[in-house]
């Protein structure tokens, strides 16, 4: 069974343009780490090499200083792999390695112990570097107690339960745990690297609501454009588009635009809230838009990595930016960029 699915224009109306980082540099020599390390084999290597991360880090941290982009590619490329890692696991698994990536970001000085799983050394160089170059802002929100750092970790076991038993969560549940296991929190303070911003402005209920729309509106994206890849790898039911269609009952294109509402609708109560907030202390209320146009920027450029990078329709990923149209399959793929 085949269909064709289209991607509504989800950007028309959001005036923060496509922005790379000036630091951009297309080879990643992270990618030589991974490999020294074992996590992927020389054929997964090849395949991680086309999703093209080092893009996706200009393109999200567009605003970030070039040491910033690289820390920002630094975590892109941990997230990336935590991800690989932990996919087919079952719950004790993946808690054990949401254990160690959390205890070895938050304590870089520390050496890993001999026979722990590779990416626990990969996760304490991140920790290391941010560390050494971070604003004292962005080390505190991944490392302070109850951190978005900490509780991304954590959720890894919630969706290798759920995967376990078959769990079909409301859109709701869903979408508060999806927030977590994605990593977009953490994703988002790191933002915060070159500026530093009280932890009482950042904790503003309107600040935490803006927060919360840009996590959500990346979280449903990163859900329409990975849905066919999802399907081929057998394994879509952690995926906002499923969720629609089991639980109220929708056609996958309905689906779709459905989600697309959802990332509309919160794009324009993000835009209406960033111009309702500001502070007297005009170098505090500086800091404050560039963190908020941060956020904003992130949420294009996961888009348009989105079609740019082969992580999500390969080849043929100049064609479907195009046509924004994609044939949906059954046949089962076993692929880290399609």
């Amino acid at each position: 069974m085949s269909a064709i699915i289209s991607f509504p224009e989800t950007l028309k109306n959001w005036p923060y343009p496509r922005k790379t980082n000036p630091h951009y540099r297309p080879y990643d020599t992270q990618t030589e780490m991974i490999d020294r390390l074992g996590l992927l084999n020389q054929e997964n290597i090849k395949q991680f090499v086309r999703c093209n991360l080092p893009l996706f880090s200009s393109l999200t941290y567009s605003l970030l200083s070039e040491e910033g982009y690289c820390v920002g590619l630094d975590f892109i490329n941990l997230g990336f792999m935590i991800d690989q890692v932990t996919d087919n696991m079952k719950e004790w698994e993946a808690a054990a390695i949401g254990n160690l990536v959390s205890d070895a970001v938050c304590n870089p000085q520390k050496p890993r112990p001999e026979g722990e799983h590779a990416i626990g050394e990969l996760a304490r160089l991140f920790g290391q570097r941010l560390a050494h170059s971070g604003s004292k802002a962005c080390i505190q929100r991944f490392c302070r107690p109850g951190a978005s750092w900490d509780d991304y970790c954590m959720s890894m076991s919630e969706e290798a339960r759920d995967r376990e038993d078959h769990r079909v969560r409301s859109v709701e549940e869903y979408m508060r745990l999806r927030i977590r296991t994605v990593g977009v929190i953490p994703t988002l303070d790191l933002l915060l690297f070159d500026i530093e911003i009280p932890e009482d402005v950042l904790d503003h209920p309107t600040m935490s609501k803006l927060r919360l729309l840009a996590g959500e509106i990346i979280c449903l994206e990163n859900d329409l454009y990975s849905y066919q890849r999802e399907v081929a790898t057998g394994d879509p039911m952690h995926n906002i588009v499923d969720v629609a269609m089991q639980v109220h009952g929708m056609h996958v294109q309905d689906a779709i635009d459905w989600v697309a509402k959802k990332v509309t609708d919160r794009m324009a109560k993000y835009l209406k809230l960033s111009k309702e907030i500001f502070w007297d202390d005009r170098s505090l209320d500086t800091q404050v838009r560039i963190y908020i146009s941060g956020m904003a920027n992130w949420i294009t450029g996961n888009q348009c990595w989105s079609f740019e990078g082969q992580r999500y329709f390969g080849k043929d990923v100049e064609k479907v930016r195009k046509e924004r149209k994609v044939m949906l399959t059954n046949e089962r793929k076993t692929v880290i960029c399609w």
